[in-house]
């Protein structure tokens, strides 16, 4: 199958078989089985990744280690949400919250603030005239090119950069805008309040993140405060990596305990 798992308790797993766990190796029972709190799988394309991740979430609901409503289960694409979706098993599809890192953002800072989603034309629109008054400055770099390297276009004009990223900031709040990226950010800074605590702390029973891999800081950081009662990630590799191999320790901290 080319699935492992890495646990908090010395990789515990349990023999116990599941009747209900119809079509799966040992392997895949052993993950889903297991009575370890945190779980990470290890797989290749193809080797049954998301017919384990399914199955987990539908056992885990029908034996009340997660309720209907307080299983999120999260992505990294619309496409692969949709995937996971519908190969959900019918009587615990409903039960199952399936979204992006950014979908899921988007409905928590909705349920609070209404605010707009702008993008990359809209931002160049927006700062385009401010560009065109040191036109001169920069020279014949098109403005696309440094608006879209935040990273070069600081280490080339530092002073300009940053007046333009601090009128952007600026329209953004006037106007109640936000990027794809301020909506991880501003989600973490409301975790860390007391009210995000209060409210969020705990509130899923299981919390399973596919492409594991694929994970910044601030959506590590994000999972860590979020504290669900069980997490499992899914970490990708591809079909000539060795079964034995382990996610960096980057994405392995959110295990120590």
């Amino acid at each position: 199958m080319g699935v492992s798992f890495l646990t908090r308790k010395n990789r515990k797993q349990t023999q116990k078989m599941d009747k209900a766990l119809p079509g799966l190796s040992e392997a895949q029972r052993e993950i889903i089985l297991s009575e370890a709190a945190t779980k990470q799988i290890v797989a290749a394309a193809g080797s049954g990744k998301t017919r384990t991740v399914t199955a987990l979430a539908g056992h885990y609901l029908r034996t009340g280690r997660s309720r209907p409503g307080r299983t999120l289960l999260l992505t990294f694409s619309r496409k692969a949400c949709q995937e996971m979706r519908e190969r959900l098993d019918a009587d615990v599809a409903a039960g199952v919250q399936v979204s992006t890192f950014h979908g899921f953002c988007f409905g928590l800072l909705a349920s609070m603030h209404s605010f707009t989603v702008v993008g990359e034309e809209e931002m160049f629109r927006i700062l385009a005239p401010l560009l065109r008054q040191h036109k001169e400055e920069i020279g014949g770099i098109p403005f696309s090119s440094l608006l879209g390297n935040p990273r070069l276009f600081r280490q080339e004009f530092p002073e300009l950069a940053m007046k333009v990223f601090r009128y952007w900031i600026r329209w953004k709040e006037k106007h109640r805008c936000l990027e794809y990226d301020d909506m991880i950010r501003r989600s973490l800074q409301w975790l860390r309040s007391e009210k995000g605590q209060s409210r969020m702390k705990a509130k899923y029973d299981l919390i399973i993140v596919d492409e594991y891999q694929d994970t910044d800081r601030q959506q590590l950081r994000f999972l860590e405060l979020m504290q669900p009662a069980h997490l499992v990630t899914v970490v990708c590799v591809s079909h000539s990596t060795k079964e034995t191999s382990e996610p960096s320790p980057r994405h392995c901290r959110v295990f120590r305990e």
